[in-house]
């Protein structure tokens, strides 16, 4: 039943009674737009009735409306008042559900990520036990009048302006069809359904509850930021290949991408230590456990090495290096190379389609930087797809002097000056076409062929720097050779690659554990072995000058450098700099910024 105030100029306040709840609803202006005549009918007869009613009672303050299901009864009722009714006991109705989902939102951190299937939320009420208050839903039923007419279809636009803590009227604007349709509002007594009030998921991302795990709005954030901005470190891996179509239909490597991916992100924001970062953000510590139980439970269980296992590894990895974790990555990376061999090797992963040829990225790119962080030597040997990537792009100027490194042995028969020179030559090569055609122009498959070279780069550089020549482990004196020098320029060479063309960020951790390496190869270097290439030792200088961001042991090297060479400008910095592998415009700033330091040396 309801309880309606009469008020001026169209406003009214109503309350609604039900079972002795009431529901005080705010005042609402009645818009509505009836056909003409109906409408100059409908406010003389309503005209009439206000002006019999208030001579016949003495200043009423409110009017009973019955709601009930009586036969009859529904059409004594003003129609305007019964959908008004409607509106707000809905709009009070979804207020109230959506304070209490914003305020189960709130919660700072989860009680678990349990890994069996999603259960309702914690602290809901549960309606067989709890008395829930009946609430009114509309059940809308259209009767044809008219069959003939059936080229308008019967449109009701209903507008509720969120409500204020002023008490400010809210607006409903209700617009009505011709009369050759009409349709009636009919109210039910409905309990609540036993749902939670936040969708499993949530109302955000996952509404249809289609992810593996329930997921919360920290996670959400991380997923969006992935699929927008970030990608796997160091490997080419982003939110637009198919690798988030691949990990979101299994729960155990969703829990283990977002934690990849929160400690990646909120790590290289922080820049702090592993254990205070976790347990400063608990949620990815809490994706990092449910994890590992799915990984080993799913290795128990399963008799074969599976997609989802090789890529879970291959993320623990990935993290482990990135916080400089070596007994941890070391482990993963003997369990990795295991359950590889188990799959039949690399190149059987191939014929998974794109999936199989991203697992080859991320795997290969996770054995390269785990070389050049701890040492050792490269697990996996090199794949045919990124010498084909290479002849497929550019044209080969001269043979590969090393093919037959792989599988990768620990004396190098050929020669090392050789090999370097090639790489220096074919590096130049690419930095001419990304001056040419940025990354930002290019394909999807043309951004991927780039990595690839660039990777077949980094690979061969990080096997030039192991390479002792047999020659020279033999018959020579190693302080009187020269292939400490080519290893020098090895290690600048890969960090211009990693760097300068590739664009890693120079806080990540490869980058320190370069310019230790660099120094430690440079203090074997002789003076005499520069002769021959001046201009190439001032490079190497100059690239790990920037790359250690001025650490003042290598400027201090780069500033006797140059005073040997004679060179006590800009100009002379410059020119000797592009003899080498340059990348223009780009290169000049960075290298403008060292001579500076250099300069007040000099």
């Amino acid at each position: 039943m309801i309880q309606s105030y009469l008020g001026s100029s169209g406003f009214e306040e109503r309350r609604v009674r039900h079972h002795g709840t009431v529901t005080t609803l705010r005042q609402t202006k009645l818009s509505k737009t009836p056909p003409s005549g109906e409408a100059a009918e409908r406010k003389q007869h309503s005209g009439n009735s206000e002006t019999s009613k208030t001579a016949k009672e003495t200043a009423p303050s409110f009017m009973f409306i019955p709601m009930s299901a009586e036969p009859g009864a529904r059409a004594r009722i003003r129609p305007e008042l019964r959908a008004s009714a409607k509106a707000h006991v809905m709009h009070d109705y979804q207020r109230k559900t959506a304070h209490q989902r914003s305020a189960h939102w709130k919660m700072s951190t989860p009680t678990t990520y349990s890994v069996t299937p999603k259960e309702p939320s914690p602290g809901m009420p549960d309606t067989e036990v709890t008395g829930q208050p009946l609430v009114l839903r509309e059940r809308m039923t259209i009767r044809k009048k008219d069959k003939r007419s059936k080229q308008k279809v019967q449109t009701v636009s209903t507008e509720f302006p969120s409500s204020d803590e002023s008490g400010q009227s809210s607006q409903e604007e209700t617009s009505f069809t011709p009369s050759h349709r009409i349709a009636c509002s009919q109210f039910i007594h409905y309990d609540p359904p036993s749902i939670p009030r936040q969708p499993r998921g949530s109302n955000l991302m996952d509404v249809f509850s289609t992810l593996p795990i329930q997921v919360q709005p920290w996670d959400e954030t991380l997923i969006t930021r992935w699929l927008n901005y970030d990608r796997i470190p160091w490997c080419p891996v982003n939110g637009q290949s198919q690798w988030v179509p691949f990990i979101t239909h299994s729960p155990m490597l969703l829990h283990t991408n977002l934690y990849s991916w929160g400690m990646h992100w909120h790590g290289k924001l922080t820049g702090i230590d592993q254990d205070v970062f976790l347990y400063q953000n608990p949620r990815i510590l809490e994706h990092k456990i449910a994890a590992i139980q799915m990984m080993n439970a799913h290795l128990v269980s399963s008799t074969v090495v599976t997609d989802e296992a090789l890529a879970a590894v291959s993320m623990f990895i990935n993290v482990s290096m990135q916080f400089l974790n070596r007994d941890e990555a070391a482990r993963h990376m003997a369990g990795l190379e295991a359950l590889v061999k188990l799959r039949g090797g690399l190149d059987g992963l191939s014929r998974m389609g794109t999936v199989g040829v991203l697992l080859q990225r991320i795997i290969t790119w996770n054995d390269l930087f785990f070389v050049e962080l701890f040492g050792g030597s490269l697990r996996f040997s090199l794949l045919p797809r990124w010498e084909a990537a290479w002849k497929s792009v550019y044209a080969p100027i001269a043979d590969d002097p090393v093919t037959h490194l792989e599988p990768l042995q620990a004396r190098f028969a050929g020669n090392l000056a050789r090999e370097i020179t090639t790489l220096l030559r074919e590096i130049q090569i690419v930095c001419n076409d990304v001056q040419a055609r940025p990354l930002a122009t290019l394909t999807t498959l043309e951004r991927t062929m780039r990595h690839d070279n660039l990777f077949r780069f980094e690979r061969r550089l990080c096997l030039a720097t192991r390479i002792t020549t047999i020659q020279e482990h033999m018959y020579t004196n190693l302080q009187a050779g020269s292939d400490a020098m080519w290893r020098t320029v090895a290690y600048a060479a890969l960090m211009y690659v990693h760097h300068h063309i590739r664009g890693h960020a120079l806080h990540w951790s490869q980058f320190p554990a370069l310019v230790v390496q660099l120094r430690n190869e440079l203090s074997f270097v002789q003076d005499d072995n520069w002769d021959a290439v001046p201009a190439l030792k001032v490079w190497v200088l100059a690239v790990g000058s920037w790359v250690s961001q001025g650490e003042q042991w290598i400027v201090s090297l780069l500033a006797d450098a140059c005073r040997a060479q004679g060179c006590t400008s800009w100009s002379e910095f410059d020119g000797m700099l592009k003899e080498c592998v340059h990348m223009g415009r780009e290169d000049e700033k960075k290298f403008r910024k060292v001579w500076e330091d250099v300069i007040r040396l000099l």
